[in-house]
This record gives C-alpha cells, sequence and structure tokens, in this order.
C-alpha cells in the first residue's frame, strides 16, 4: 500500500491547509489516483460553489 495525501489550500498562510490521507495499492495507476482526486476535490468544491439558469423577463 502507498500513502497518497490530498491538499487543499484554504487561504494564503501556511495554516490554512486541508489534508487527507488516501492508502492506494502498491500498483494504483495515476489515473486511478487522479480520478479519486477529481472526486475528493468535486465534493469539497460543490460545499462552496453552484451554478444556475438568469431567467429574462420580458
Amino acid at each position: 500500500m502507498k500513502t497518497i495525501v490530498f491538499c487543499h489550500r484554504t487561504g494564503v498562510g501556511e495554516h490554512d491547509i486541508d489534508e487527507e490521507e488516501f492508502e492506494f495499492e502498491d500498483d494504483a495507476t495515476e489515473e486511478e489516483i487522479n480520478k479519486e482526486f477529481a472526486d475528493w476535490a468535486w465534493e469539497r468544491v460543490m460545499d462552496d460553489f453552484t451554478w444556475y439558469e438568469k431567467r429574462v423577463e420580458g
């Protein structure tokens, strides 16, 4: 097993960092790790961001 640390800088200071460790099999590919990272990042982003269609009246 290998441990990969995902990191999210939440501010400008060195203490404004959230990290989470993930365990992967030794033969995990970069593609597998990137997919897990993308899922992790999107979960965090979706809490703060959204989109909507602007309705124009008239």
